[in-house]
């Protein structure tokens, strides 16, 4: 997840393309992830003066416990 000084999301980008675009699960547990960030931006709490050392955050997200409802 990349973001702007202010907090505000500027990207949001699956580790592995080429099976977001393959694999359905994988694809579904993605956009959850990323609806879920997306609801709580911006993330105006990050303190902007240490902006170079959260402008790009890994986040994982472990969809094991989540019912995908396919």
């Amino acid at each position: 997840v990349t973001f702007d000084p202010n907090g505000a999301i500027t990207g949001i980008t699956p580790d592995d393309e080429a099976r977001y675009k393959k694999d359905k699960h994988y694809r579904k547990s993605f956009d959850m992830a990323k609806q879920s960030l997306t609801r709580c931006a911006p993330f105006d709490f990050l303190p902007e003066d240490q902006y170079e050392d959260w402008h790009l955050i890994h986040v994982v997200f472990d969809p094991r416990n989540v019912d995908l409802h396919f």
